[in-house]
């Protein structure tokens, strides 16, 4: 039977014993070799990013019917639920090894993001909230070395600085092109 296997830091190396892991569609796809494993991954990437650009324009349309906080449990139990089911229909156990610091992780990122992201919903268009998450790429990379012990090179915290500033400067600007309506 598989086993999530955290390996020490918490973050550093997170593996699921692949060979006795099937999930059919994307197993069938890399072994077929039509695509490689890497570029999988890349268009799963890409996939994700797509369905999270609408995140702010739907959470903007849900705040007008829902309470933010209704909206951020029902994420979160959503989340969980699906969670849930994967681990079961994968046949992985919760990892007992790091649950506090599992714990808190979910607390910011299932509770803390998407909670303060619909109560910003409520007061500003969701055009500037997307620029403001224009910074989101550089504090992914941030903590991923904190964290994850990933040590991207300095041409790279040279580009993120600078897009991160850039955004910054059009956010604090007068004019976020987002106009008055909402």
């Amino acid at each position: 039977m598989p086993v999530l296997v955290f390996n020490r830091p918490l973050a550093q190396t997170v593996c699921i014993e692949r060979s006795k892991v099937r999930i059919p569609f994307f197993n069938r796809v890399v072994s077929s070799g039509h695509v490689p494993e890497k570029y999988l991954g890349l268009l799963l990437g890409f996939v994700g990013i797509v369905v999270f650009g609408a995140t702010l324009p739907v959470t903007r349309i849900a705040v007008i019917l829902f309470d933010p906080w209704f909206i951020t449990f029902g994420r979160a139990l959503l989340g969980g639920f699906v969670a849930l089911l994967v681990l079961a229909a994968l046949g992985l156990k919760f990892p007992r090894d790091h649950k506090w610091q599992i714990m808190a992780a979910c607390a910011l990122v299932v509770f803390g993001f998407p909670g303060f992201m619909a109560l910003a919903m409520v007061t500003v268009p969701a055009v500037r909230g997307g620029l403001v998450l224009g910074i989101l790429p550089l504090m992914t990379a941030f903590f991923a070395t904190l964290i994850g012990n990933e040590r991207p090179s300095l041409p790279f915290w040279f580009w993120s600085a600078l897009g991160a500033g850039l955004v910054t400067l059009f956010v604090l600007g007068n004019d976020t092109g987002a106009g008055q309506g909402g």
